[in-house]
């Protein structure tokens, strides 16, 4: 009676973490305004792809493509840019229950998993933002599986024709350097594991197939690295963005480098798929590798390990970051799978009856806890907390400050919009407020707020966000200026400013 009705409850789970999944990530969307990151990427989407030839682009030029044409629908931006993260996110929950099951994983571990993915907070902030970084998980999902059927290792699964396998592969294969930038190291695992441990026993047809896929890669990669990527990497403004994160600055030694990267690439991965849960985390993943059904243990470990060497190596090499947490997002696919893995192996020994019914609820109540936090940050009263950055809704909402300040603010009167608000000012401003002076990210705030303190006399008018109203009131208590706040909306402020 029981072994009939585990289907029917299976589906009816699954159902539920779907359901939950899109709820957490569909809620309040529209209510988002793009913030100074994203609004950096939708002024790239809204401009030719030619400029993205030109100079160097911080988001994929096949992902600002596709997001051109999703543009192009009846939506509003806020929606219509943010679809391909969006179907993305969703999309990664049945793609990593697909794998768990193709690598032998035994019952519940494909739905603990999709469970932990449901509401993991890094996952459904990036099916939320306007960033390419969801396609990193995607990915590095979606090829370990491809090669699981391609060389006919997938559990209780009949080998496909290479040829549809292949054909497949080579799709995916060619526009992944175009759309993601972090999800070369899971794909270079993938294609190094082929060659090593499945090439040599594979049929004719399927080694010819892997060969040609691992071509494709290699020289769209190349193309996409002359086209773009090289140009990126060498970026100076980026460079100097990002210089207390390079390795070469923690010591001339390789070995000093070598280690710091290992470091950094597992205490940032882990902690940030697993927040405040992290020191419960890392013995389950170890308990979920080592208890996985051998015939594909390997595999996983080498998911797990190969692509953490890869991206050590790329960072030893100067030519990625290992900096924070959505850097490293590839990642979370293998950590899930083992988390998973080890929450359900413990579970059944401290209960052999019962242990897969704790093991699913216990990670639904940790997607439901992980997903009221985030929308209950999305909720009133509005508050600001950097280190709540990445993982919670970013919400400075320059529009709604702007709709509101046009009645305030007199007509020929001073306007300076300080360095965090300029890029969502230039998107959401509409040819509103043109006389301002607008420190354009990236900018010296206090020459150019300097300069602009000692243009006029009498009163004038600046639009702040909260991450940096500190900076700019010690600016103007330098120059002799006082401040007061006449509006506020979430994250924004309007001063009016006297001498």
């Amino acid at each position: 009676m029981h072994s009939a009705r585990e289907p029917y409850h299976h589906r009816r789970w699954m159902w539920a973490v779907l359901a939950l999944a899109i709820a957490v990530r569909v809620f309040a969307l529209a209510d988002k305004p793009f913030w100074r990151d994203e609004a950096w990427v939708a002024e790239q989407v809204a401009s030719p792809l030619s400029a993205g030839l030109a100079q160097p682009r911080a988001v994929p030029i096949g992902f600002v493509a596709v997001t051109q044409a999703l543009g192009a629908l009846p939506l509003a931006p806020e929606i219509a840019y943010r679809l391909l993260p969006l179907v993305t996110g969703i999309a990664l929950l049945p793609l990593l229950g697909a794998l768990a099951a193709a690598l032998g994983a035994t019952p519940p571990v494909p739905l603990v998993v999709m469970w932990l993915a449901a509401g993991m907070p890094a996952l459904v902030y990036y099916s939320r933002e306007l960033k390419s970084y969801g396609l990193d998980a995607l990915l590095a999902a979606l090829l370990p599986l491809l090669a699981l059927h391609f060389f006919g290792r997938a559990a209780g699964q009949p080998q496909r024709r290479p040829a549809i396998a292949g054909a497949i592969l080579l799709v995916v294969l060619a526009a992944a350097p175009w759309i993601t930038f972090g999800a070369l190291f899971a794909i270079a695992a993938v294609l190094a594991w082929g060659w090593l441990a499945w090439w040599w026993r594979a049929t004719p047809s399927a080694r010819c197939w892997w060969g040609l896929a691992s071509a494709v890669y290699v020289a769209s990669f190349g193309l996409a690295y002359r086209v773009t990527l090289g140009a990126q990497t060498d970026n100076p403004r980026l460079r100097t963005a990002w210089q207390g994160h390079l390795l070469q600055e923690v010591s001339p030694s390789l070995l000093a480098q070598t280690a710091t990267a290992v470091e950094r690439y597992a205490s940032i991965a882990v902690t940030y798929v697993f927040p405040t849960v992290w020191p419960l985390a890392v013995p389950l993943l170890l308990i979920g590798l080592l208890t996985w059904p051998r015939a594909w243990r390997g595999y996983v470990a080498w998911l797990c390990l190969a692509t953490a060497a890869i991206a050590v190596v790329a960072a030893v090499a100067d030519r990625y970051l290992l900096a924070a947490g959505r850097l490293l997002l590839f990642a979370a696919p293998a950590l899930l799978l083992c988390a998973a893995a080890g929450l359900s192996s413990t579970a059944r020994r401290l209960s052999p009856r019962r242990g897969p019914t704790v093991a699913v609820a216990a990670a639904a109540a940790l997607a439901l806890i992980w997903s009221g936090l985030a929308v209950a940050h999305r909720l009133p009263p509005y508050h600001n907390d950097r280190n709540d950055y990445f993982y919670y809704d970013i919400l400075h909402d320059v529009p709604a400050l702007l709709d509101a300040a046009g009645s305030i603010i007199p007509p020929g009167e001073p306007l300076y919009v300080a360095q965090y608000a300029s890029r969502p000012f230039a998107w959401y401003a509409h040819g509103r407020f043109a006389a301002a002076k607008v420190c354009r990210e990236p900018c010296n705030p206090n020459d150019t707020a300097g300069w602009w303190l000692e243009s006029w006399h009498g009163r004038a008018w600046m639009i702040v966000v909260d991450d940096e109203n500190g900076l700019v009131a010690e600016q103007l208590t330098r120059h002799g200026a006082v401040a007061t706040t006449r509006l506020k909306t979430r994250g924004v402020e309007l001063w009016e400013v006297h001498r």
